[in-house]
């Protein structure tokens, strides 16, 4: 019988360790998503009201996203910023959630990286001053967010997306060309006036498409004079193809003069298009010269890239484009007047 009494007093010193240590366990992990106060409100509810966000890293990397008018948003006020990107800062600062605070043996080292590394945010409403500001440090040791601080505050926490696991660092964008749209013509039927294309060396390849009414577009050659006979489908599709035309990527390996040699060479092709406000945005081509390549099967030395080239916009920047993007664009006269031919 005593035995019995000591099993059962034993058992239930046991029992309560265990409700005990589950109390603990879930209290605390109860507590990581119910954290209140100041310091822990990183979100930002009502994104629609953000008109600029500043981002700056120790790199001396310095971004200003403004707002326009018709909801656009630029980049350090000369460039248009690249909507997917923007779109998804501002999902992401609308997010953001504390996951776990950071231990009290950990705050200086935390501060420490996020001093010598963290991205600054500072994000404005209308006002000359930031209604927030924070501070974003590094992923967690299981990547599951990153170490932030708000302007302010002694405690750092780690800070997620709840349902995504990685890191954010990825999404506060520093460096200006990665937020710089890559879009060259995005027209809509109708917003085109006049494409103008180009082939130097070989006029009898020229052309222009001209819009002469709602709907409506002729094809000229070039010299300026009015076709007769061509295909009208073919000619409409092809203003269509304008749209989403992006190129691949800044040319970032080439110096500024290497850049001016590029684009005072003969074009392969000359792209013009001029949207129905009179806006012109000029392309020229040029081949992408390879060097120390070789074609994998034959060894033959590959002397020009057969994907990409050279592209130079507006006379000014030099961009890599794809030729998979761009030889649907290539045309030639003849190839409208080679079709089913129709007044």
């Amino acid at each position: 019988m005593r035995n019995m009494k000591k099993r059962t007093t034993l058992f239930s010193i046991i029992l309560l360790i265990i409700l005990a240590v589950a109390a603990v366990y879930f209290s605390q992990n109860q507590s990581y998503s119910t954290f209140k106060g100041d310091d822990q409100e990183f979100a930002v509810k009502d994104t629609q009201n953000i008109t600029k966000i500043f981002l700056a890293d120790k790199n001396e990397n310095r971004i200003t996203l403004d707002r326009e008018n018709a909801g656009n948003w630029v980049v350090n006020k000369n460039y248009e910023a690249r909507q997917s990107g923007v779109t998804m800062l501002l999902e992401t600062l609308k997010e953001l959630k504390v996951y776990a605070p950071v231990s009290k043996s950990r705050y200086e080292t935390v501060l420490k990286k996020i001093a010598q590394s963290g991205i600054k945010v500072e994000i404005y409403k209308g006002s000359n001053q930031p209604t927030k500001t924070l501070y974003v440090g590094s992923s967690n040791m299981d990547h599951t967010g990153n170490y932030m601080l708000i302007d302010g505050a002694q405690k750092p926490y780690v800070v997620h997306i709840e349902g995504f696991h990685g890191y954010l660092t990825p999404r506060f964008i520093t460096r200006e060309a990665d937020w710089r749209t890559k879009n060259i013509w995005n027209y809509s039927f109708g917003e085109i006036a006049e494409i103008e294309i180009s082939h130097p060396g070989e006029p009898e390849k020229n052309f222009a498409v001209k819009k002469t009414g709602p709907g409506v577009y002729k094809l000229f050659d070039g010299k300026g004079s009015p076709v007769d006979r061509y295909d009208t489908a073919s000619v409409l599709s092809y203003v269509a193809l304008f749209k989403d035309i992006n190129f691949e990527s800044f040319e970032v390996t080439k110096t500024k003069a290497q850049h001016d040699s590029i684009a005072a060479q003969t074009p392969m092709t000359i792209y013009k298009v001029t949207d129905s406000n009179g806006k012109v945005r000029k392309v020229e081509t040029h081949k992408k010269i390879m060097k120390d390549k070789f074609d994998p099967e034959t060894g033959d030395p590959i002397e020009v890239d057969r994907d990409r080239m050279y592209g130079v916009i507006d006379e000014d920047l030099v961009v890599i484009v794809q030729y998979y993007v761009f030889d649907p664009l290539t045309a030639e006269l003849g190839e409208f007047k080679s079709q089913n031919l129709t007044p």
